[in-house]
């Protein structure tokens, strides 16, 4: 497997992650409690990593419905 392929999967599986970790702080805390702030806690990363993913939380509560 070349760099970009294994970059890709990198990145599909940081997005997966993060949004399993937004998935169960929704469903522990409910939806208003969400945070960028609180999926990088949850996944022991940094909120601006989150945001190379998503825009906002909107964003990634909007993947959540997908």
């Amino acid at each position: 497997m070349g760099s970009k392929e294994r970059i890709a999967r990198l990145k599909k599986d940081n997005r997966e992650n993060f949004l399993d970790a937004a998935l169960e702080i929704v469903k522990e805390e409910g939806c208003q409690s969400l945070s960028m702030k609180k999926i990088a806690d949850k996944i022991e990363s940094t909120s601006p990593i989150i945001y190379e993913y998503f825009l906002n939380k909107e964003g990634v509560l909007m993947h959540e419905k997908e």
